[in-house]
């Protein structure tokens, strides 16, 4: 590796307290290492010579960059220029994550990222016993913030979740096709719902069930509680009959 030769506009700013490193050590004049691509995994097939190569992933990008950082004098502690750099790629336990940082290089480079690793090497020390100079190797990845519901085991599983209800699926059949695979678990649906009885209202909130607790319902058939005299129960049987099976009804005589 090249000796290096004079510092570069380099800087770091931890995002979370809002810190900012700018290191009086040079960089290597090789510079900052740039990575950009996707994500590929290899998979080895038994009795074959070529593996699988399978894209899992895209836009990596990640940084790599040697610094070298040295005591000045007699007094300053090199040591406390690594924790800096080591406090990076820490756990923070109030935010379940190591900090977020905004690394920059004059106008190349203006990226959030994590810290991945340091790799530090110590080379000869002082006649006091503390080391004199520390090359460092840092390593960095792209970072995209992304929300993410955490799930607590200890927790029992909720009865249903809320379904905005859509033009796609005005009706609990359509509801019921989509999550369950079975239309005809809209009846299962509409027993939740007394207050709309027929169809969903589109904008509205309505309870989706886990699979295997609206599997494990039995609801009667819809027919029992109508009234074959009645003209008004006979038509919203036939509508929602209709809206079950999507076929043509027999007219009920």
């Amino acid at each position: 590796m090249a000796t290096p030769k004079y510092s570069s506009d380099w800087r770091l700013r931890n995002l979370d307290t809002n810190q900012i490193v700018i290191p009086p050590f040079p960089m290597s004049e090789e510079g900052v290492s740039i990575t950009i691509g996707g994500k590929v995994i290899e998979q080895d097939r038994f009795g074959f010579q070529d593996p699988i190569t399978q894209w899992t992933g895209g836009k990596v990008r990640a940084f790599a960059l040697t610094v070298k950082m040295f005591s000045r004098n007699v007094d300053e502690d090199v040591r406390a220029q690594l924790k800096v750099f080591e406090a990076l790629t820490i756990k923070d336990e109030t935010l379940g994550r190591p900090p977020i940082v905004l690394f920059t290089l004059g106008k190349v480079i203006n990226e959030i990222v994590l810290v991945e690793s340091i790799d530090p090497t110590i080379k000869p020390l002082r006649p006091d016993g503390e080391p004199r100079e520390i090359t460092l190797s840092l390593s960095m990845r792209k970072y995209k913030p992304f929300r993410q519901r955490q799930i607590d085991p200890t927790k029992p599983k909720k009865e249903s979740y809320k379904l905005r209800v859509s033009a796609a699926l005005a009706s609990y059949e359509a509801i019921a096709l989509r999550y369950y695979g079975d239309p005809l678990k809209g009846d299962r649906l509409r027993k939740r719902h007394p207050e709309n009885p027929m169809l969903p209202v589109v904008g509205e909130l309505v309870d989706v069930p886990a699979r295997e607790i609206i599997g494990a319902e039995v609801v009667e058939p819809a027919f029992h509680a109508l009234s074959l005299t009645n003209a008004e129960a006979v038509a919203a049987f036939e509508a929602l009959i209709e809206k079950r099976s999507a076929r043509k009804v027999v007219e009920i005589v």
